[in-house]
C-alpha cells in the first residue's frame, strides 16, 4: 500500500509539474514571443500529425510546427505501442487540467457522476470522427485546420487577454469553458468524447503487450476499481482490461484492496504501476534530453539570418511590424500602406496586435493581403530608373557616367517554394504566375510547387519550375 501511495503522489506531482510548465511557456510566449518561448503547437505532438502529410509529400513542415512537435510525438507513439495510453493518464498537461477540475467537483458534489449509457455510447466516437476530420483537413488546407477549435490552443492564449483569446479562438474557448465544467461533473470529460490525439493513441495502443488482468479467484467484488476509473470502465466485470478508452492511470490498481486480485501485466511479467511510471517519465523525458542534447529539438523561431528573406507564410503573430518590412525586404511604409495601418502605430508594435489599430485586420487576413499584392523589394523601390536619371542629371549628364544595365542573375526556384515566394522571385503578380502555370484561381497562393499536382493532377512542377526559369 506504501508504494500505491507514492505511485499517486508522484503522477499527481508529475502532472501538476507538466501542466505548470505548460502554463508558464504559454505566459512567457505572449509575453517575449515565440523567438524565446514555445508556443503550445511546438509542444503538442497533434500538431505533428496534422504536418506529417506535408513533411512526407513536401519535405516541409506547417510554419507554426516545430521539430520538437515530431519527436514529441515519436515518443507519444513509442510509449503506447510500449505501455498504452500511458502518455493520457501519465504524461498529458490537458488531461491533468481536467483532473484538477473533477477533484474539486468531487469535493463540491460529494460524488461522481456517470453518463447515462444513451449519450455516452455514441458520444465515445466522437474524438475519432474529428481525428478523421483534421487530418483530412489539414492536408487539404496544408495548415492547422484544427487550432481555432482547439480547446488547449485556447488555454495556451489565455494569457494573451479575453479579447484577443475570444478572437482568435472563439471556438476553442467555448469548447475550453465545456470541457472545464463537463470536468466537474464527469472525470476526463475531453478525453473520452473529443480528444483525437486520444483516438490515435488508443489505436495504436492495441498493439502493446501491457494490460490490467483481474484474478476472479481472489477478487472480493468491492467495485472500488470500477468506482476509481476516470473513463468509466467496469472494471470490476473484465477479465482483462484491453479496451481502447482505458488510458492507463492505474487508478484501478492503486484502490484495489486484495493483493493480487488486479495486477499490471506486460506481456506474461507482472510490473507494478510505480516501475510503469518510471519507465514512461524515463523515456518521455530521457528522449527529450537526449535528442536536445543532439541538437535535434527545436522548439522556438530561429533568427533571420542576415540577407535572408521572409516568407508569408512564415510571418508569426509575436514579430514587430519593423521586423515584418524588414523579413520581407520591403519599405515599412509601404507595409502600412498596404494593410492601411495608421501612422500613429508604432513599428514595435506586434504582429498579432493589428486588430487593435486596425478592426477587422488578423494577421492571417493581414497575410492574405500580403500574399496577394506582395510589393516590390526596397532594393528596386529605391533604385532610380533610366529616365529619373536623366531628369536629375538634366542638361550636366555629361558630368556623370549612364546608368549600367544591371547584370541579371540566374532565377533558381526550389520545389519547396510557395507560388507566392515565386511570383515576388519572377517579380510578377499571382494572376500572370497562375496564367503561366495555367493553373486555377482557386489555388491557395500559400501552395508549394511540388504539391500542385494535388489540385491539378499531371502537374509536372520540375517541367514548369525549368521554363520559369529560363524564362523568368
Amino acid at each position: 500500500m506504501k508504494k500505491n501511495k507514492l505511485f499517486r503522489w508522484i503522477r499527481w506531482i508529475g502532472l501538476g509539474a507538466i501542466f505548470f510548465y505548460i502554463s508558464r511557456e504559454a505566459y512567457l510566449h505572449q509575453k517575449i514571443g515565440g523567438a524565446k518561448a514555445p508556443s503550445a503547437h511546438a509542444l503538442c505532438p497533434y500538431g505533428a500529425l496534422e504536418s506529417l502529410y506535408n513533411l512526407l509529400f513536401a519535405g516541409a513542415y506547417i510554419q507554426k510546427i516545430f521539430i520538437s512537435a515530431f519527436i514529441l510525438l515519436a515518443l507519444t507513439v513509442v510509449i503506447a505501442i510500449l505501455f498504452r495510453r500511458s502518455f493520457c493518464g501519465l504524461l498529458c498537461p490537458f488531461g491533468a487540467l481536467q483532473e484538477f477540475f473533477a477533484k474539486l467537483g468531487h469535493t463540491i458534489f460529494k460524488k461522481r457522476f456517470t453518463m447515462p449509457a444513451v449519450l455516452d455510447k455514441p458520444m465515445r466516437y466522437l474524438k475519432y470522427v474529428i481525428l478523421v476530420l483534421t487530418v483530412v483537413m489539414a492536408w487539404k488546407t496544408r495548415g492547422l485546420w484544427m487550432s481555432p477549435y482547439d480547446p488547449y490552443a485556447a488555454y495556451s492564449h489565455i494569457f494573451a487577454g479575453l479579447a484577443s483569446m475570444w478572437a482568435e479562438f472563439t471556438i476553442g474557448v467555448i469548447l475550453l469553458v465545456i470541457t472545464i465544467l463537463g470536468s466537474l461533473l464527469y472525470d476526463r470529460f475531453f478525453c473520452k468524447y473529443l480528444c483525437p490525439m486520444g483516438g490515435v493513441l488508443a489505436i495504436i495502443g492495441q498493439l502493446s503487450p501491457n494490460r490490467v488482468v483481474r484474478n476472479d479467484s481472489i477478487c472480493i467484488h468491492c467495485n472500488k476499481c470500477t468506482k476509481a476509473c476516470p473513463v468509466n470502465i467496469d472494471v470490476a466485470k473484465e477479465t482483462e482490461v484491453k479496451k481502447t478508452e482505458c488510458i492507463s492511470c492505474n487508478e484501478c490498481v492503486n484502490v484495489c484492496p486484495k493483493k493480487g486480485a488486479l495486477e499490471n501485466k506486460f506481456s506474461k511479467k507482472i510490473i507494478s504501476p510505480l516501475v510503469i511510471l518510471i519507465l514512461v517519465f524515463t523515456l518521455f523525458f530521457g528522449g527529450i534530453f537526449v535528442t536536445q542534447r543532439l541538437g535535434w529539438y527545436s522548439n522556438v523561431a530561429a533568427p533571420l539570418k542576415e540577407g535572408e528573406t521572409l516568407t508569408i507564410e512564415a510571418i508569426r503573430g509575436f514579430m514587430t511590424l519593423s521586423d515584418v518590412a524588414t523579413g520581407l525586404k520591403m519599405d515599412i511604409k509601404d507595409l502600412y500602406t498596404k494593410l492601411e495601418i495608421p501612422e500613429s502605430v508604432p513599428p514595435t508594435t506586434k504582429f498579432k496586435e493589428l486588430s487593435t489599430f486596425v478592426p477587422g485586420m488578423t494577421d492571417e487576413k493581414a497575410k492574405e493581403i500580403l500574399e496577394k499584392d506582395p510589393g516590390k523589394p526596397i532594393s528596386q523601390e529605391s533604385k532610380p530608373s533610366e529616365a529619373s536619371y536623366v531628369e536629375e542629371v538634366g542638361s550636366h549628364e555629361w558630368l556623370a557616367e549612364p546608368p549600367k544595365e544591371p547584370t541579371k542573375e540566374p532565377v533558381i526556384l526550389k520545389g519547396y517554394m510557395p507560388l507566392s515566394d515565386i511570383a515576388k522571385i519572377l517579380n510578377i503578380s499571382m494572376e500572370e504566375l497562375y496564367l503561366r502555370l495555367k493553373l486555377p484561381s482557386t489555388i491557395p497562393p500559400s501552395t508549394i510547387l511540388k504539391q500542385v499536382d494535388a489540385f491539378v493532377p499531371g502537374f509536372d512542377f520540375e517541367a514548369e519550375k525549368t521554363k520559369l526559369e529560363s524564362n523568368p
